[in-house]
Order: C-alpha cells, then sequence, then structure tokens
C-alpha cells in the first residue's frame, strides 16, 4: 500500500496551495520544493529514518500547511512498521510516541480532516488497539464517505477481528466500498468472496450489477 503524498488515499483530492500569507524567498521555496521531493523518493525507497528530517524543516517553514505534518506522520509510521515489536519493543514503543509527536502537530494543522483520522488509526492498530482504530477509521469515512478507500481499509483492518461485531462492521464497509466503486475488479471479486463464505444470497444481485457494468 503507498502511503507517499500522491497516493495516499483513493480519490483525496490534492494538496491546497500554502494558506499563508506571508511572501517566500525564491530560494527558500525552491529548497523546500527539493526537500518535498527528497522525502518523497526516501519514502518511496524504504528510507523512512532518512525523510524525517526533511519533512519536519517542511512542517516549521511552512507553519499553516498540512503537507509537512502529514508526510511526516506517514514516514514515522513506515518507520515504526519496520522495527518487529515483539523482539524490539522498547525501540518499536519510542517510534509509536514519535508517531504521536507527528499527529498531534498535523491535528493542530488540518483540524478533524479524514487523514487525520486514518493515520491516527493506523498509529492505534500498530499499537495493537483494535477498537481505537476501528473508530478513528469509522470518523475518517463519516468525513469522506465517498472516499472507497478508507471504507475498504475498514473493511481490511476488521475482516480477521475475533470480535464479531467487528467483523459485521467489516462486511458493510467492504459493500459501502464497492456500491462506490462497482466497476472495480479488486473490490468486486473481495464482495463476492465474502458473501459466497457467508454463503448470503445477495451475491445473485452482486453477480448481476457485475454483468451490467
Amino acid at each position: 500500500r503507498s502511503l507517499s503524498s500522491q497516493g495516499r488515499f483513493w480519490g483525496e483530492p490534492p494538496v491546497p496551495a500554502p494558506r499563508d500569507n506571508r511572501a517566500i524567498a525564491p530560494k527558500d521555496a525552491v529548497r523546500l520544493l527539493e526537500l518535498k521531493n527528497v522525502g518523497l523518493a526516501q519514502i518511496e525507497n524504504e528510507k523512512f529514518d532518512d525523510c524525517d528530517a526533511a519533512f519536519a524543516e517542511i512542517s516549521e517553514a511552512l507553519p499553516d500547511e498540512p503537507l509537512g505534518p502529514r508526510d511526516l506522520t506517514i514516514a514515522r509510521l513506515l518507520a515504526a512498521e519496520q522495527i518487529d515489536s515483539q523482539r524490539d519493543a522498547v525501540r518499536h514503543a519510542a517510534a509509536l510516541k514519535e508517531v504521536e509527536s507527528a499527529l498531534q502537530m498535523m491535528r493542530v494543522r488540518e483540524g478533524d480532516s479524514a487523514p487525520f483520522h486514518v493515520l491516527t488509526a493506523r498509529w492505534a492498530a500498530a499499537s495493537g488497539d483494535e477498537r481505537r482504530a476501528a473508530e478513528e477509521l469509522t470518523q475518517a469515512a463519516e468525513l469522506a464517505p465517498e472516499n472507497p478507500a478508507i471504507w475498504f481499509e475498514l473493511y481490511e483492518s476488521l475482516r480477521n477481528s475475533d470480535d464479531r461485531e467487528f467483523r459485521e462492521r467489516s462486511r458493510k464497509a467492504l459493500a459501502r466500498a464497492w456500491r462506490r466503486r462497482p466497476q472495480n475488479l479488486h473490490l468486486l471479486i473481495e464482495m463476492l468472496q465474502m458473501q459466497d463464505r457467508a454463503h448470503d444470497p445477495a451475491i445473485v444481485d452482486t453477480l448481476t450489477g457485475a454483468k451490467e457494468t
């Protein structure tokens, strides 16, 4: 799953232009653009620790712009995921603390946004808090109900839960994702497989709808 700034969320609108009216010197603007490009390239190359400084500098230089804290959060989440929580619990916990710090900055910059709740959900999941992750993804979906990627992530996060209520929420989330992108082959296959496992008679309607699209 790509978490880069260009493709974190399926159908997410681009990050708006900076809202800070203060003039930025041309040389500073060029440096910030270079930092952004370097940081994104390092994310794509899985050099997550290396891009931390770049996104931190962008966050400080553009105090009203969400790009820096958002990408800083993503980089720190991916860095934390590289650490084996069983073999190196102390280092993993410290990495999650760094994620939490970036999330706090992100919340200040963009408020109660869908991306904030999605990334908070991923932090909660990495922390082992399944219920918090589910609630955060639910809030994200409520803020961006037409975004199938969020509904699908909620489905994936709960599909193998030991909690029956969570598994039911997972099934409903997948159905909502598919209804928003019925032409998407991956969603269609997931939907059919889920209905087949559940012996759901609605699978006939799903197949009929698939033939029509």
